[in-house]
């Protein structure tokens, strides 16, 4: 499982910050799409697991971007303990995003990072 800092933050060792770390998950990850988002996720050999955010201009103003971004860490950083060390994860935000309120958008995430430990269950069983 990932490593689990005391606090409850999301560490700069937690994120994808350079394109180069986009381009190796979005180009050889699996992906899982819903209405509202769509996951990327590729196994790194990096100890904790990371994530990256693309969510463009079409979900909306900086306010709508800023909340639909804060949505996503908050969700990542509450699961992260029960996903695999070494899994890098790029959500990429669809336009609806931005008109759906907070607990739909969780609801959306929650389900898929469900449906990839489902997936990572019966890969290793």
């Amino acid at each position: 499982m990932c490593l689990k800092k005391k606090s409850n933050s999301f560490p700069k060792s937690a994120r994808l910050l350079h394109s180069k770390q986009f381009k190796e998950v979005i180009s050889f990850g699996k992906r899982w799409n819903s209405k509202l988002f769509v996951l990327v996720t590729y196994f790194s050999k990096q100890p904790e697991c990371r994530l990256g955010l693309i969510v463009s201009r079409k979900v909306g103003n900086a306010v709508e971007r800023n909340r639909v971004k804060r949505n996503i860490r908050e969700c990542f950083r509450t699961e992260r303990e029960r996903l695999p060390s070494g899994l890098d994860c790029v959500v990429i935000a669809r336009s609806e995003s931005g008109t759906i309120d907070n607990a739909q958008q969780r609801e959306q995430l929650l389900r898929l990072f469900a449906r990839h430990q489902r997936s990572d269950d019966v890969d290793t069983g």
